[in-house]
């Protein structure tokens, strides 16, 4: 039986809130992994209705992952499309949706960019060297989260500081002339916390266009970040936060992927920044904990494309600007020990504009998007109860757009775990929605009349562990139908609502640690994804995806993480043509080492795509092959002068 004090400790782990006083009247507990993003509020995750996947800071390291595409590869119900090497643009496809219909999250700040077309977020272009976890939440969430979460939600949770204040340093070399430099600080001082955090990644990288097509000009990349977080405590029930993430990115391209399409001077630069603050009190001893905060999100790409001498006709200049301010008040009401409620209002503004002009052997085409804002008011309720075993999850959220009127979403589910047997079923209901973008609604081929895109789903699955945890296994099936898609029409040169998909398929996962060195990991996904009106199946969805992992400390200071994937066959589209082709399956596994040399010294091996498989994730752009990287990290203590 949860408690309120229970939660409060939840949610000051998760954070890892230095409210040193208020701990210390708990008595040691051992409580299972806690996430947020299923209810926006600390929850352990035995008591979720909904599949949810986390990515720990441990894994991250222990497996070398350097953007975000590539630690969300083997998560089950995720299919990642990159079109080429490090730097190619980085799909997340959640169970048969579009990249569009994820919403992404850093520490609360949404990161879909309001100037694409789809207003979709690039996963490639994200270091992970700050990061704490990561957390997948599969399924519509709109009732929670609003607009663009109509087949998932991912967000990442950054380090906060805790304990002394110490320093870490890491250097890494290889293939393809990689080089990855990272720097950071973190810690808490008396009422204060503290991470800030420095990194650089360049590469050579490969053909953004298959080499296999004749394509040998290398495509690089580079990328500088710099994210950092403060925590002022004032009290032992008030804290004053603030966040703040940049990133300066520039892309190699290539014009297309496929026979020709190598450019030696196509390049995009990305920037980001990203500001929350926010201000947390806990009232009435607990029961009532507010959270104010406010956000902001500025996009920028700038594409360049001069002419040589392979394209003497050919050039693009086009700058893409995008913003996005939201003001939210969420209220958490702990009522009896057994009822969270959490009520809320958010006030959400994004803008953007463009301009484009490209010339080439077909004339001048120029595109100019004068700049437009769109407006969204948003209140929610959602109502979590939990007693004995038996949880349930209530919630809707209504929406006013400045366009296309109201909309509300609605989420339900339940969960019954029987503690004899170790056995958990849960079954979830919910509805999803995406506002159409504002260059689907204001830009030249756009429709002020759109309606936004809807989903619904529904899942059912299954926990069962064996032998006190060291034996567990998990099954779910779930069916999404998707409706009033935003497509481009090109009968009428205009986006319109034309378009509906289904998918429905079977997520399995098993974990086992016979003993304590060693933990294997087994997932399985089969994805059916396909278009309501031609029964053809969706592009780039993979109807069968199997991982496994092997993690393996033979002594305290030695690591080795065995890492294999598998992504069936998929049907893609031959953009030059526009046929139909299948590409075919490939398996890619990976190797990492590390070993703790000294205390605050370790070292790292690591092997990608070890046997060289030829393969592509999208038709036409290459992928790396067999490529290997060594690093090394120190980390120190920060001491005071004098």
């Amino acid at each position: 039986m949860e408690t309120r004090s229970q939660w409060i400790v939840y949610l000051l782990l998760i954070f890892h809130l230095p409210f040193h006083g208020l701990l210390a009247q708990e008595e040691p507990v051992e409580l299972p992994p806690v996430v947020v993003t299923a209810t926006a509020t600390p929850k352990p995750i035995d008591e979720v209705v909904s599949t949810i996947t986390v990515v720990t800071r441990e894994e991250i390291e222990a497996r070398g992952k350097e953007t975000l595409d590539e630690v969300l590869r083997e998560v089950p119900g995720v299919d990642v499309v990159r079109t080429g090497g490090p730097g190619g643009r980085a799909s997340l496809l959640i169970r048969g949706g579009r990249d569009e219909h994820v919403l992404v999250l850093i520490d609360g700040i949404e990161v879909n960019d309001p100037m694409e077309f789809g207003r979709s977020f690039d996963a490639g272009l994200l270091a992970l060297d700050d990061i704490d976890r990561i957390e997948v939440l599969r399924g519509p969430q709109s009732a929670l989260y609003g607009s663009d979460a109509m087949s998932g939600v991912v967000q990442i949770f950054t380090r906060r500081g805790l304990g002394p204040p110490t320093g870490r340093v890491q250097l890494d070399y290889g293939s393809f002339e990689t080089l990855r430099e990272s720097a950071e600080i973190s810690g808490a001082i008396p009422k204060l916390d503290f991470s800030l955090s420095l990194s650089s990644f360049e590469t050579q990288g490969i053909s953004s266009a298959d080499e296999d097509d004749g394509n040998k000009e290398r495509d690089g990349y580079r990328n500088v970040s710099l994210a950092g977080r403060l925590g002022y405590h004032p009290a032992v029930d008030t804290e004053l936060g603030l966040i703040f993430r940049a990133f300066d990115a520039v892309s190699e391209l290539d014009n297309f992927g496929g026979p020709g399409g190598d450019d030696p001077n196509y390049t995009l630069t990305t920037r980001r920044s990203l500001v929350r603050a926010f201000l947390d009190h806990w009232f009435y001893k607990g029961r009532w904990h507010p959270t104010l905060s406010a956000a902001y999100a500025d996009h920028q790409r700038d594409l360049d494309n001069d002419t040589d001498p392979a394209h003497p006709q050919d050039r693009e200049d086009g700058q893409y600007r995008g913003d996005l301010w939201k003001l939210a008040w969420r209220n958490d009401l702990y009522l009896g020990g057994h009822n969270l409620v959490t009520i809320g209002t958010e006030y959400e503004e994004e803008s953007g504009k463009s301009e484009d002009e490209s010339i080439s052997s077909f004339g001048t085409f120029q595109s100019k998007f004068p700049e437009k804002t769109a407006i969204t008011r948003s209140g929610f309720f959602q109502e979590d109860f939990h007693l004995r075993g038996f949880g349930a999850v209530a919630g809707a959220r209504w929406d006013s757009h400045d366009r296309f009127g109201e909309h509300t979403s609605y989420r339900a589910g339940a969960t019954y775990k029987i503690e004899a047997t170790d056995t958990r079923f849960r079954a979830t209901w919910g509805t999803g929605f995406k506002a159409p973008s504002l260059f689907q609604l204001y830009s030249s081929y756009g429709d002020p009349s759109l309606d936004p895109e809807k989903s619904e789903s529904w899942e059912a699955g299954i926990e069962q562990n064996f032998l006190q945890n060291k034996l567990g296994f998990s099954l779910t099936y779930f069916e999404l139908i998707f409706q009033d898609l935003i497509d481009y029409n090109l009968a009428t040169n205009r986006y319109q609502n034309i378009s509906g998909a289904t998918s429905r398929g079977w997520e399995l996962g098993a974990q086992s640690h016979p003993i304590e060195p060693l933990r294997v990991g087994l997932t399985y996904t089969s994805v059916e994804a396909r278009d309501e009106e031609t029964g053809q199946p969706l592009i780039r969805r993979s109807g069968d995806k199997y991982s496994a992992s092997v993690e393996w400390n033979p002594f305290r200071v030695l690591n080795l993480d065995l890492l294999a994937l598998h992504v069936g066959e998929r049907d893609d589209l031959d953009f030059t043509s526009g046929r139909r082709v299948h590409l075919h399956p490939y398996t890619l596994v990976g190797l990492a080492v590390n070993w703790r040399v000294r205390p605050a010294w370790k070292l790292s091996l690591r092997g990608e795509n070890i046997f060289n498989e030829d393969y592509e994730e999208a038709y036409g752009f290459g992928a790396p092959g067999q490529s290997f990287y060594a690093g090394i990290s120190h980390e120190f203590p920060l001491r005071r002068k004098g």
